[in-house]
């Protein structure tokens, strides 16, 4: 199975006198299974029989590799006899469909392989390669039918995937992500990636919808520059979510200055109280936010030399 002009037959007579498909050998620091070492050599043939076999697909070595990873390899793989080899292009993507049909693509594996398969797209300096890298990309995309990795994108800010999946998958904008009803542009905002939460507006993901907690995306702000990107779509900025807590009182809460700074420069009302009665100054004191408190005090300061007639005394 090393060999990428080994017979599948010679596999199916193996396993017909009672080989075990999910066999390992060990080679350099890792137990591979059959299907790993076949996939290492670019042999679909051999692949496909250990698949049609019940071959486990998403099964991982000791080091962490599994069929899927060591089929999209690119560098050269040691063989048993010390030789190695390189995965033609297409056989790759050929290995890439067939373990994907039988399950391989699942879980944090896909999410590495897919990672690193849009690095390998965006570092090709060949138009072919670069095709070819964005054909895998393709199929591991559609492979994740429960979008999880679409908010793991998401929140780590890769643009190139997200836009991969909204492309593609005709996926709604604004779909939450389970339970917790957190939509893309709620995760940008809170992972603080100012650029998504741009490319997702421009999109039309709704600024005010809030997920189960009734929080919104401006409530969920990280950085100045996810809040700024968000008043500038209209956010609203007093809006309250089920605790009766404005943007402003949990950004003051969470220690977040920047993201108070801004959100007071724009026109929050800090005097708003949440459900027990608390404002967001009183929030940021007893949370011990020094730097929140003294932005707020500063605030207060400037407001009250504003409204101060000019020639008073």
């Amino acid at each position: 199975v090393t060999d990428a002009e080994a017979d599948p037959e010679v596999v199916e007579a193996y396993l017909n006198a009672g080989g075990d498909v999910n066999y390992s050998l060990v080679l350099g620091n890792a137990a591979l299974t059959l299907l790993m070492l076949a996939c290492s050599s670019g042999n679909l043939a051999v692949a496909r029989t250990l698949l049609r076999r019940g071959a486990a697909a998403d099964r991982r070595a000791s080091n962490g590799n599994s069929a899927l990873r060591m089929a999209l390899t690119v560098e050269p793989m040691p063989k048993i006899d010390g030789r190695v080899v390189r995965i033609q292009p297409q056989q790759r993507v050929a290995i890439v469909r067939e373990l994907i049909e039988y399950g391989a693509a699942s879980g944090d594996d896909l999410g590495r392989v897919l990672s690193e398969a849009e690095q390998r797209r965006k570092r090709a300096k060949v138009k072919a390669t670069m095709k070819l890298e964005s054909e895998i990309v393709e199929l591991l995309v559609h492979a994740n039918r429960d979008k999880s990795l679409l908010f793991q994108a998401v929140h780590a800010g890769d643009g190139a995937i997200v836009d991969k999946y909204l492309d593609s998958s005709h996926w709604p904008v604004d779909a939450p992500r389970g339970e917790d009803g957190m939509s893309l542009l709620m995760l940008a905002g809170s992972s603080g990636h100012a650029h998504l939460v741009e490319a997702l507006l421009g999109r039309g993901a709704a600024v005010d919808l809030k997920d189960k907690r009734g929080r919104s995306a401006l409530m969920l702000a990280a950085s100045s520059e996810t809040a700024d990107a968000l008043l500038k779509a209209r956010a609203q900025i007093d809006l309250a979510d089920g605790d009766g807590r404005t943007s402003l009182m949990l950004a003051a809460q969470q220690g977040h200055a920047d993201v108070v700074d801004t959100l007071l420069a724009a026109g929050a009302t800090f005097a708003l109280r949440d459900a027990n009665g608390l404002t967001a100054p009183q929030l940021a004191k007893q949370a011990g936010h020094s730097r929140v408190v003294d932005a707020f005090k500063s605030h207060i300061a400037r407001a009250l030399q504003r409204s101060t007639p000019a020639d008073a005394t």
